[in-house]
């Protein structure tokens, strides 16, 4: 136990500033792992639907010429951009426009001072327990909505999925 402490009271010291307070003990450990993992996971997903989606308008405009914007364009542009262009080449009810925002601010979100934003919540287990699950949902928010567009992608193009 006195290891504990002194290998505690090390690493608050060499590390004083840390943003969640004091260094974690063994027991809250198991958690930061998986948050970091997670976090890793949503962004991947999250850039995934992204890259579906520039490939769908890509497709879209090679198909329908409706904007005249170069490729190269269309892949330097943000999630935010891409829906508006997406938005362009198909009929969306107000259920999609809706789905679309909810996923563009679950990406902001994250994307975006994720952990600053969450200071609070992390200094806890339970806040910790809060982040893991808004994670898990969020990986499985962008899942699903990335494979909607690469099917939306093999159907414009006729190329099979991979």
């Amino acid at each position: 136990m006195a290891s504990d402490t002194i290998d505690t009271e090390y690493r608050a010291s060499i590390f004083p500033a840390r943003p969640f307070g004091s260094p974690p003990s063994e027991g809250e450990d198991h958690q930061w792992g998986p948050i970091f993992f997670l976090f890793g996971q949503a962004m991947l997903w999250a850039q995934g639907y992204g890259d579906g989606m520039a490939r769908l308008v890509v497709a879209a405009e090679d198909r329908w010429q409706r904007s005249g914007i170069s490729t190269e364009k269309i892949r330097r542009m943000s999630l935010g951009q891409l829906q508006k262009e997406y938005a362009r080449y198909c009929h969306l009810k107000p259920h999609h426009l809706k789905r679309m925002a909810e996923v563009l601010k679950v990406r902001n979100a994250i994307a975006h001072n994720f952990y600053r934003r969450r200071m609070a919540r992390l200094e806890s287990a339970e806040g910790r327990e809060q982040v893991i699950r808004e994670l898990h949902e969020a990986i499985y928010l962008f899942q699903t909505e990335r494979d909607e567009m690469y099917w939306l992608l093999s159907a414009l193009t006729g190329q099979p999925l991979r």
